[in-house]
């Protein structure tokens, strides 16, 4: 028998046997994608048929060269990626972010942009779900040379600020307003921490239908405790009845004085432009929501849906099963109020304060 020192060359042919736990973590991926079983296999056929994906293919079966100058096509932009690529079911996955061939891509866009966001917000969105080289520039393109949204887009006007407390708790202070459009009326609420939105359609803006509807979303969300909303009608008595009984606080802005509730005028104009090019584009509003719902916020990487209900929500497009598990947010009450500060401090960058007489 012989046993090698250290510094022998005479070393030991025997391989030590990976084990299975191992084995099980490091190598395991789950083999669910959240697309019709249609769409998938058009994905596999794409994938397969795409001359640089179909590469990557080979690569991650056979081995990756060793430098990125050894690449003849453009696989070597997924050359810094190499280590987070997945092959699943015929699949490519990046961080189960599934990569998209180019046959699909215009597909995939025309999906992230069928509520008609802007341009951050469909990349914060496509960046939790889709990859593929260029797909920030081909997501400005997209809607730069959308009709829709140029239609609609505003002018950046500056108003003045007014600070609210953000609360610690999901849907525990609301802003609540009514809009119309195209002849329709809707009570829009949006919660103050989540951001979360709702568009409830209504018949008469009279306070009991108000507080009929506003009876059916407390059922569902719980009951808040501060709502944020103009004199009429949520001054009436019978809105004051109503919070007494259920035990909250309707706070009413000045009169005259709208941007006293800016939450609300926000989630006003939300909602107006999300039915204004669903109706134009003849796209189902409740999509637009869905979308809305999924969408990070600017500045935070997370949800409404995250924040409120600690997950994401499936919608049409395709999705890592992984990505639909919840998961507690913590912090995010400090991280709005630093993203709410940072905006002041650029906003009083071109205020002066008013002298009183």
């Amino acid at each position: 028998m012989y046993v090698a020192d250290l510094l022998s060359r005479s070393y030991l042919n025997d391989k030590p046997e990976e084990p299975n736990w191992i084995k099980d973590i490091v190598h395991s991926v789950s083999a669910s994608i959240n697309i019709s079983d249609s769409k998938k296999l058009e994905f596999i056929k794409e994938t397969k048929n795409d001359p640089v994906l179909s590469e990557i293919i080979k690569y991650h079966k056979d081995g990756w060269p060793n430098k990125k100058t050894c690449f003849k096509s453009l696989a070597y932009n997924y050359y810094k990626f190499q280590n987070e690529i997945v092959v699943e079911n015929d699949l490519i996955l990046l961080n189960n972010r599934i990569i998209v061939p180019t046959t699909l891509r215009n597909y995939i866009l025309s999906l992230l942009h069928e509520s008609h966001f802007g341009i951050e917000k469909t990349k914060a969105r496509a960046r939790q779900l889709v990859y593929w080289p260029g797909l920030s520039r081909d997501i400005e393109n997209m809607i730069n040379r959308c009709v829709i949204c140029e239609r609609y887009r505003v002018a950046n006007v500056k108003e003045p600020m007014l600070m609210h407390d953000i609360p610690e708790l999901p849907f525990n202070k609301l802003a609540v307003d009514i809009l119309e459009c195209r002849r329709k009326n809707y009570l829009v609420v949006q919660d103050y921490l989540s951001k979360w939105l709702e568009m409830i359609p209504i018949k008469f803006k009279t306070s009991v239908e108000i507080i009929n509807k506003l009876n059916i979303l407390f059922s569902t969300h719980g009951v808040p405790k501060t709502i944020i909303a103009d004199n009429n009608p949520f001054n009436s008595y019978e809105c004051k009845d109503f919070a007494r009984k259920w035990n909250f606080e309707f706070v009413t802005s000045s009169p005259r004085y709208p941007r006293g509730n800016g939450q609300a005028e926000r989630a006003v104009q939300t909602a107006k432009n999300i039915l204004k090019k669903c109706y134009d584009d003849n796209k189902d509003i409740t999509l637009a929501l869905l979308e809305y719902r999924n969408s990070p916020l600017s500045g935070l990487h997370l949800s409404p849906s995250q924040i409120l209900m600690s997950r994401r929500t499936n919608s049409k497009i395709p999705i890592h099963s992984s990505l639909l598990k919840p998961k507690v947010q913590d912090n995010v009450t400090k991280l709005i109020q630093n993203r709410q500060q940072i905006h002041k401090s650029y906003y009083d960058r071109n205020t002066k304060t008013r002298k009183f007489f």
